[in-house]
C-alpha cells in the first residue's frame, strides 16, 4: 500500500545551472548542498494553505513530487537515519524512537541518547562528505550528537528543542558562507509537534505549516543575502505524514491482547508498540 505522505522538494533548476558554470567558478562558489526536514510535514499540506510564497516559489521554480514512500511509516528516528545512510532500518540499526538491546542488556534507548555504540558505525552523507575532505555541519540531525565511524561532523549541537527556529537557520547560513561548508543538514520538528496536539487538519497545525514557510523564506533570504543562493542546492523533505483517526472505534488496547501483568517494561507506545516480558513469560504474554 503506497504512503503519500511526505512533500519532498529540489531545486533542480540551481542544480543544473551551477552543472554548467561549476568549471569556471572560483572555489568560493563551488556547489553546496543544503537538507532541511520538516517533521511530519504531510503530503497535502500545501494544498490546505493559502500563505506560502516561499513553498510556491520552489514549486515555480524547482521540482517536486507529489508524494514519496517513506521507509517507517510513523517515527522520526527511524526515516531520518535512513534518509542519511541510504539503508532500510534493520540494516542501520535505529528501529524506533525507543528501543531496548535484549543480547547485550544496554540501557534503553531513548531519543536523547547520544552512547556511540547505539550507532552501529554505517556511513552517514556528513561522513561521507567529511571522508571527501568536505566540511559538513549539522544541526539537530538524528545521530548527528554521536560519534559514527569515529566521527562527528565538524559543527554539530546535541538537541535543544527550545532553540528558535529563526537561529538554527542563521547558524546554518554562517557556516555555509563565512566558514565556506559544502554541505549543512538542519531539523525542525514542526508541523509534527503541533500537529500531535491539534491533529494534521486542525487549524494549529495548518498556521504552523505557514510558520514553516516562513522559516523557509528566512534560508532564502539569508543565502541571497551572502550572495549563496545561486550556489547552494537546498532539498526540503521530511520523514513522515499524518492521518487523523477515531479514538472510539480505531484505538487498540493492547490489555485486549497482552496480558499485561506478565510485561516487564513498555518501551514503545502510540501508533506502534515494544514490549519486555518478564524473564521465562514471552510465551504465555499473548491472549491467543
Amino acid at each position: 500500500m503506497a504512503r503519500p505522505f511526505i512533500i519532498t522538494i529540489t531545486t533542480l533548476l540551481l542544480v543544473i545551472w551551477m552543472a554548467s558554470s561549476v568549471k569556471s567558478a572560483p572555489m568560493s562558489s563551488k556547489p553546496k548542498v543544503i537538507l532541511v526536514s520538516m517533521d511530519g510535514f504531510r503530503h497535502d499540506y500545501l494544498s490546505k494553505v493559502n500563505n506560502t510564497p516561499n513553498f510556491d516559489m520552489m514549486l515555480r521554480e524547482g521540482v517536486t513530487m507529489p508524494w514519496i514512500r517513506n521507509t517507517f511509516t510513523t517515527l522520526t528516528f527511524p526515516c531520518h537515519f535512513t534518509m542519511v545512510t541510504g539503508l532500510y532500518e534493520e540494516s542501520h540499526g535505529i528501529v524506533a524512537n525507543n528501543m531496548y538491546d535484549s543480547k547485550t542488556d544496554r540501557n534503553r534507548f531513548r531519543m536523547s541518547t547520544t552512547d556511540d555504540d547505539w550507532w552501529t558505525g554505517h556511513e552517514t552523507i556528513w561522513t561521507s562528505a567529511q571522508k571527501a575532505g568536505l566540511k559538513a555541519g549539522v544541526y539537530f540531525w538524528v545521530g548527528s550528537a554521536s560519534k559514527i565511524q569515529g566521527t562527528r561532523p565538524e559543527r554539530w549541537f546535541p538537541y535543544d528543542g527550545r532553540v528558535p527556529f529563526e537561529a538554527r537557520v542563521d547558524t546554518l547560513v554562517k557556516w555555509m558562507s563565512e566558514d565556506d561548508f559544502d554541505l549543512g543538514l538542519i531539523y525542525f520538528n514542526e508541523p509534527d509537534h503541533t500537529g500531535h496536539d491539534s491533529g494534521p487538519e486542525g487549524h494549529a497545525t495548518l498556521k504552523e505549516v505557514e510558520r514553516m514557510d516562513g522559516i523557509l523564506g528566512r534560508l532564502l533570504q539569508k543565502l541571497n543575502d551572502t550572495n549563496l543562493l545561486d550556489t547552494v542546492n537546498i532539498i526540503v523533505t521530511s520523514d513522515h505524514g499524518m492521518a487523523a483517526t477515531d479514538s472510539d472505534t480505531k484505538l487498540i488496547d493492547l490489555r485486549d491482547y497482552v496480558n499485561d501483568t506478565l510485561v516487564a517494561d513498555v518501551i514503545q507506545q502510540g501508533a506502534m508498540a515494544s514490549l519486555i516480558p518478564q524473564e521465562g513469560k514471552a510465551s504465555s504474554l499473548l491472549y491467543c
